[in-house]
């Protein structure tokens, strides 16, 4: 609407008229020039302000052709009404600065926007952003939701894009990690406590090797760790509350700043969950709320801060890189621990369910990603190795029996 005004008052020459306490009819007024009345002008009137701009942007014939980049805006806004977490929002926003905006497809008025255009643009971009076929699906959404939200809106008789078939050959393959990059081992386990309690031994003022210890029993999300409150921890029946995660809070203006909300990722209903404690645990706890005590750290009650209140999510971050390198160890994230969590529980329990529940995962596929069985390989390999030997008549290099 402040475009609106803005369009309409740089060609609108005349004043315009609030209404009159008094008046019966609580009418807007202002004339423009038509030439087909005796004095060449004709009065518009409407019942408020925002209606009488809306009849001069149509009598001025200022409205745009609905196109990707005129909805861009709006759809942002369904978005964000649909509870979507400021995280998704920015990527959309990101995907849209990286893919659409130097295009000019987001020009193309929406009613002349065929299948086939569709189709060309995908097949472009993926040839010009070496994409894989998920970095396809993620910025494909932008477009066809922006299409739907038009259909939907009855800004286009049909939507086209039922009509598309994307062909992903040119997709690059997904670059997979390997084993050893997704897990801890147990020596690198060794070293990185060894070099944790070092950490603790020269710096007992700060609580973020703790964090680390929990991470490797709990298998959290570094975001609900650092979210964790003293309420949330029961002595009584050893058990954990986790319901909440810090996250990144996306400003109109690009700017940024975090905050804890009252929901895991997603706001999964499986993410609140109860996790059993044992004495170790329930020791690291009390530890860390004895560091507070001692040095006076405190912010509305979460359980790991420092003197500048409630530990982030970076922070524990950098202390992982450092400690990985005092370690003298590859640098992994703190979801490779979660990684490494989920792989001995399935290890002990086989039991991919009891994983998933442990986790706070809604759905098991993703909770198998999780699981890396490189034990079941070595034996598989192992046991096709042994049949192979087994094969009548299978020589070796240059004709040798193989043994």
């Amino acid at each position: 609407m402040t475009n609106k005004m803005k369009k309409v008052d740089e060609v609108h020459p005349y004043s315009i008229t609030a209404p009159s306490p008094n008046a019966k009819k609580q009418l807007w007024k202002t004339r423009v020039v038509d030439e087909s009345k005796a004095e060449n002008r004709r009065y518009i009137k409407a019942s408020s302000l925002t209606k009488l701009y809306d009849k001069l942007y149509d009598f001025y014939a200022l409205s745009e052709p609905n196109t990707l980049s005129t909805l861009f805006d709006d759809w942002i806004d369904k978005r964000k009404s649909q509870g979507l977490m400021p995280k998704t929002i920015q990527r959309n926003r990101e995907y849209w600065n990286k893919y659409y905006e130097p295009n000019p497809i987001i020009h193309i008025p929406l009613d002349k926007l065929d299948a086939e255009t569709i189709e060309d643009f995908f097949h472009a971009t993926i040839v010009e952003h070496a994409l894989t076929r998920k970095g396809l699906n993620n910025m494909k959404l932008v477009l066809v939701d922006m299409i739907r939200l038009a259909t939907v809106r009855k800004l286009i008789p049909y939507n086209p894009c039922q009509d598309i078939r994307i062909k992903t050959h040119a997709c690059l393959p997904q670059k997979k990690k390997s084993h050893s990059e997704q897990i801890f081992h147990p020596y690198e386990i060794n070293r990185l406590f060894s070099a944790l309690n070092k950490d603790l031994d020269e710096n007992p003022d700060c609580t973020d090797a703790y964090a680390i210890f929990l991470l490797f029993k709990l298998g959290l999300r570094i975001s609900e760790i650092v979210a964790i409150k003293d309420e949330d921890i029961d002595f009584e029946n050893n058990e954990l509350f986790v319901h909440r995660m810090e996250t990144r809070i996306y400003e109109d203006d690009g700017k940024t700043y975090v905050s804890v909300v009252n929901h895991t990722k997603k706001k999964s209903e499986t993410g609140s969950r109860y996790l059993p404690l044992s004495d170790y645990e329930l020791e690291i706890i009390r530890k860390v709320q004895e560091v507070n005590e001692e040095y006076g750290y405190s912010d509305h009650g979460f359980l790991f801060c420092d003197a500048d209140g409630r530990t982030k999510c970076s922070e524990i971050y950098k202390r992982m890189c450092k400690v990985c390198q005092w370690a003298d160890i590859q640098n992994k994230s703190c979801h490779t621990i979660r990684r490494t969590v989920a792989t001995k529980l399935y290890e002990l329990y086989n039991d991919i369910y009891m994983v998933k529940d442990f986790l706070g995962h809604s759905d098991v596929n993703v909770t198998w990603t999780y699981v890396h069985r490189s034990e079941e390989k070595q034996r598989a390999y192992k046991k096709l190795n042994q049949d192979v030997k087994g094969m009548n008549g299978l020589r070796g290099p240059k004709g040798s029996h193989v043994d």
